[in-house]
């Protein structure tokens, strides 16, 4: 988690309150139209059908930088409680709640993916 936390842009150990966006992130489904595919040479690369784009990185790993950003600017401003929020908004959109072991479940399931997808690369 923390290696695809430093690729997302989190300072480690310090930003650990955040974590759960690079699981998050690691776990993330591709959105519609979006297919993973491997090259010759076991690198991963993500191809969109209906606009034909490729590129190397998830789709949605923008997102989770740009979502990384939004609640640590939250919290420098003051909102203590972002980081929290915007947390709980996306478990409800997934249709998941955290796990009673403070996502450790969760967190090695996300390593193992993540670990997949490097071997890849």
């Amino acid at each position: 988690v923390e290696a695809f936390g430093q690729y997302l842009g989190l300072n480690i150990p310090e930003d650990r309150e955040y974590y759960w966006i690079a699981v998050e992130a690691m776990t993330a489904e591709l959105p519609e139209n979006w297919g993973e595919y491997t090259t010759d040479d076991g690198q991963i690369y993500y191809f969109n059908a209906t606009t034909q784009q490729t590129q190397w990185e998830h789709p949605l790993d923008d997102h989770h930088r740009q979502l990384i950003a939004k609640v640590k600017a939250a919290k420098a401003g003051g909102d203590l409680e972002a980081n929290a929020r915007e947390r709980a908004r996306v478990l409800r959109a997934r249709g998941t709640l955290p796990p009673d072991d403070g996502g450790a479940e969760e967190a090695a399931k996300a390593e193992k993916k993540r670990k997949k997808r490097e071997r890849k690369r």
